[in-house]
């Protein structure tokens, strides 16, 4: 027997059937192979044919409709969340082309969007970053026109403060949205990545600073620095391939803020 068909084998002796495009798969099997993973003192072969198993899956088709309907689930044990959100980040980013016209995509945004929002993953650092990275994705690579104005309506709507997961969310987005499009991890070419930088970030910068300028504001008051932080690492973000104007971050409050934290006595 060769070593293909012996761990094909185990994997059956476990309850995990051959996997192949087409073949719908059942949810129930991705449930005993998450098991096997995140069970204590588990045998480490078996916890290898889990991970092999549960790799080919994310691969298939079927992951998509199983990993957002999964996410819906406010009871689902966090382990297996982050798995179902790397799940739909991985396949957002390499198997978009699998979904088959513009509705799909859109119901694969509005869905991303929904799960996101919801307080066990807006809570969850790394769910919830996976999820963004997915969304950041989406905006690269679908027929997403206004993905930052629609991110901040969403999140953060005028008239009302948002919550704040929302804006965690939305700090999340926007810090990973230029990561993605610069950084080399699409299979993009030069032309679309000015149009791309054109289109989804420069034309929406504007309204992106004064969203972080609020925020900032408010991390000021309320004395929180992790928030500072992390808006003025989505600042950077947008600074480092010029997707920002830096004479407009010369002309805000942000400018006073950086001098006083240089200042000696500023703890």
């Amino acid at each position: 027997m060769t070593a293909t068909a012996a761990a094909e084998a185990e994997a059956a002796a476990m309850g995990l059937g051959p996997l192949a495009p087409g073949v719908p798969v059942a949810l129930e099997q991705v449930q005993l192979a998450l098991q096997v993973m995140y069970t204590p003192r588990q045998v480490p072969a078996r916890i290898t044919i889990a991970n092999v198993w549960l790799q080919d899956f994310q691969k298939l088709p079927d992951a998509w409709r199983i990993a957002t309907e999964q996410l819906r689930d406010p009871t689902l044990a966090r382990p297996a969340r982050l798995f179902f959100a790397q799940t739909l980040r991985q396949k957002t980013r390499h198997d978009v082309l699998d979904l088959p016209d513009h509705a799909s995509r859109a119901a694969l945004r509005e869905s991303l969007c929904a799960s996101v929002a919801l307080p066990a993953i807006a809570g969850d650092v790394l769910v919830r970053l996976q999820l963004c990275l997915a969304l950041a994705d989406l905006a690269l690579q679908g027929e997403w026109e206004r993905p930052v104005p629609d991110m901040l309506a969403r999140f953060s709507p005028p008239g009302a403060p948002a919550p704040p997961a929302h804006t965690r969310v939305l700090i999340d987005f926007l810090r990973v949205l230029p990561e993605e499009l610069n950084g080399g991890r699409l299979q993009l070419d030069r032309r679309q990545m000015i149009d791309l930088a054109e289109r989804v970030l420069r034309s929406a910068a504007d309204e992106t600073l004064q969203f972080l300028l609020g925020v900032l504001e408010a991390g000021v008051h309320a004395g929180d620095e992790d928030l500072q932080a992390e808006v003025l690492t989505t600042i950077e973000s947008w600074l480092r391939d010029g997707d920002l104007d830096a004479v407009k971050i010369s002309d805000t409050p942000i400018t006073q803020y950086l001098i006083h934290c240089l200042q000696p006595e500023h703890p």
